[in-house]
C-alpha cells in the first residue's frame, strides 16, 4: 500500500494485476515505479505539494521493491 497521498493508505491492486507476470529486472522496477507515481492523486498542501509526493512515491517505490529484489535474490543464493 501507499499511504500519506490520501487521507487513508491505499492499495494499488491494479498494479499487481499489471506487472505481475513480467519478469522483474530493472527495467520493471523503473515501469512498477512510474505506474504507481501515476495511480496516486494527492492533495496539494502547502506543507508538502501534490508533486511533491507523487514523486516520493516513485522513489520509495523504486527503493522498496529493488531492495526486495536484491533480498530475494541473495536468500536464493
Amino acid at each position: 500500500g501507499v499511504g500519506g497521498v490520501a487521507p487513508v493508505p491505499l492499495r494499488l491492486d491494479e498494479l499487481t494485476s499489471a506487472f505481475e507476470q513480467q519478469r522483474p529486472d530493472a527495467a520493471w522496477v523503473l515501469a512498477l515505479a512510474e505506474a504507481a507515481a501515476a495511480a496516486v492523486l494527492p492533495e496539494d498542501d502547502p506543507r508538502v505539494p501534490a508533486a511533491y509526493r507523487r514523486e516520493l512515491t516513485r522513489t520509495l517505490t523504486e527503493r522498496a521493491v529493488s531492495r526486495a529484489l536484491e533480498k530475494m535474490e541473495t536468500q536464493a543464493a
